[in-house]
């Protein structure tokens, strides 16, 4: 479609896409990726790019210290991302929503690495665009994705490095129909969750 190239060409996508998007925070993990790509281009012998979207949430009031936090593990982030030369690695702050969609599918990977995960937009997002997601193995992402994913051990670096590499040499196929069928599925039990929200109501009402 007209959307995907676009996006192709406004992100510079020339081999297969690692993908990671969304507010910058040490629960999201972002640092265990960065730790893999060394490891990930070279057993992939360089065929392969990274593009690291985001920046740190904006706190206010009592939350304003947890927002200097963030923006301190930002910055880290970024230059250790930009230190690694021998790597084709892009950070950015900002993906703008008309281009979200696109990107996710355009991915040959996105990864969620996080440590910890209430509800997750990204997921979501992810499902709907039919994205193939390798996930860290925390109970709230298992709950979000079911077999709509590949899931690596939490915090491990090397176990990523190994579930990262081995979807990039698989068919993508899989994994992109489990997340349609998850989405539709998901879809279907919110509307029908409403439906019967009306109906009590309803019901209530009479």
């Amino acid at each position: 479609s007209d959307d995907l190239i676009r996006v192709r060409r406004r992100y510079t996508i020339t081999a297969p896409l690692v993908l990671t998007l969304g507010f910058t925070h040490p629960d999201k993990g972002t640092d265990l990726l960065v730790s893999s790509i060394p490891d990930v281009t070279r057993l992939l012998d360089g065929n392969v790019q990274f593009l690291i979207a985001g920046s740190p949430r904006a706190r206010r009031g009592v939350f304003r210290l947890m927002g200097r936090s963030d923006r301190t593990f930002h910055r880290d982030l970024t230059r250790r991302a930009n230190d690694l030369t021998a790597a084709s690695i892009e950070v950015c702050s900002f993906v703008p929503n008309e281009d979200i969609s696109a990107l996710l599918f355009l991915a040959s990977a996105v990864v969620l690495p996080y440590r910890r995960s209430t509800q997750s937009s990204v997921a979501n997002e992810a499902l709907g665009a039919r994205a193939v997601i390798v996930a860290s193995d925390i109970p709230e992402l298992r709950s979000d994705l079911g077999n709509a994913a590949r899931y690596f051990h939490s915090e491990s670096i090397s176990n990523l490095t190994e579930t990262l590499v081995s979807v990039l040499n698989s068919s993508q196929d899989e994994l992109r129909d489990a997340a349609a069928a998850r989405a539709a599925g998901r879809s279907y039990d919110a509307t029908a969750a409403k439906l019967l929200n009306i109906g009590l109501f309803k019901s209530n009402s009479s």
